[in-house]
């Protein structure tokens, strides 16, 4: 069992400054000069063996220890009754970009985009990575050099192209339920993730529905980045996300956030909810920390649902001609289902109280999975 480099990465005027664990120091970031994602940490990820030297490994570890209210209750997923204010199936043959947008907000460029946070990331974001196909969305990386730009503004070329989507600035939400339905790659070298920022692109805070990281050290974590920066996060054990298609599920209320994955309560907490508005990304980053860099794989998207919670009014910039979906259940959808689209309106009290177990869909013979996780470890 490993353990995994926590850095809370900011930029300086002309610097990165980096935070240990727990409360820090530093004040809140702009993330338009600098992004934080989904845990600064090490490589990870299961099922391929890897040869690698002494001498590749990362420089420092920090053991992380997490809140006491960082444990499940084993309460039953939520299965919203009503349609939600925000549905995604991929339908078509192309992203629907007037809900989805391709970089991050701060640096929504033609010519792509990267995470200057995270030291350690070694892809440049590009929209022909973000490809539709059967009802599913890829975030494709291929290991093929591509031209970008540094921190500084100045030209770079990455060994790694990929895809990402974000919901911003389209829509966001404050408190409500995600649901996402996806195949995660466990590649090696790759990291991909599923994850909330501040709409206001001030960091913290951060929640992380998932993140999982190939070999040669495997890792899957969900982690909230709150304001005061005491980090809560565990290390899920599961069966091979990268086999079949799996529902991962976020409820987040004015007094709580609660992780599951396939109907099964993997981290919840009390503390430090966030009172704002927050969007949803998902991103397939390639990781350097090792000298490893295959780039090749893909992140599949079947579905994304956020119920926005009754009495917030959402942000919503989309067509307010689009229609709901009919589809409102936590479980995975046939690849053929529906359309892409934004409800403007916030759904009726009845789609949060119609609490009810939400069955696991979890594919035919799925192995277990490879990595014993340390359960509270923070990424």
């Amino acid at each position: 069992m490993k353990k995994r480099l926590l850095a809370a990465v900011a930029v300086a005027t002309t610097g990165l400054i980096c935070a240990a664990t727990g409360p820090a120091s530093a004040g809140p970031v702009a993330l338009s000069t600098a992004m934080i994602h989904p845990d600064t940490g090490s490589a990870g990820g299961p099922n391929v063996p890897v040869t690698q030297s002494a001498t590749a490994q990362p420089a420092a570890v920090v053991p992380f220890s997490p809140s006491p209210t960082a444990t499940g209750t084993g309460t039953p997923a939520p299965n919203p009754s009503g349609p939600p204010t925000f549905a995604s199936n991929f339908s078509g043959k192309s992203l629907n970009t007037s809900i989805w947008a391709t970089c991050y907000p701060w640096m929504d460029v033609a010519t792509g985009c990267t995470n200057f946070g995270n030291q350690d990331e070694d892809e440049w974001y590009l929209p022909s990575q973000d490809q539709v196909s059967g009802g599913v969305l890829h975030l494709v990386a291929q290991p093929i050099a591509t031209k970008g730009t540094n921190a500084a503004g100045q030209p770079e070329t990455y060994k790694c192209r990929s895809g990402m989507v974000t919901t911003l600035p389209g829509f966001s939400f404050e408190y409500g339920v995600v649901q996402v339905v996806a195949q995660i790659p466990s590649t090696a070298g790759l990291w991909p993730a599923l994850w909330l920022l501040a709409s206001d692109e001030v960091w913290p805070p951060e929640i992380d529905m998932l993140e999982e990281w190939g070999p040669p050290d495997p890792g899957l974590s969900e982690t909230f980045h709150p304001a005061d920066y005491d980090v809560v996060s565990a290390n899920p054990t599961t069966s091979n996300l990268a086999i079949g298609w799996h529902t991962f599920t976020l409820q987040w209320t004015p007094t709580s956030l609660t992780w599951w994955i396939d109907g099964k309560e993997e981290l919840t907490t009390s503390s430090d909810i966030p009172a704002q508005e927050m969007y949803f990304i998902a991103d397939l980053a390639d990781y350097t920390l090792l000298g490893l860099s295959p780039c090749n794989g893909s992140l599949l998207i079947q579905s994304v649902k956020i119920w926005q919670a009754p009495g917030v009014t959402p942000t919503l910039t989309p067509s307010p001609t689009a229609t709901p979906t009919s589809t409102a259940t936590a479980t995975a959808t046939p690849a053929s289902a529906a359309t892409s689209t934004v409800v403007p309106a916030v759904q009726p009290a009845s789609a949060f109280t119609a609490l009810t177990s939400t069955p696991a869909s979890t594919p035919a013979s799925t192995p277990a999975s490879t990595p014993a996780s340390t359960p509270g470890q923070n990424n």
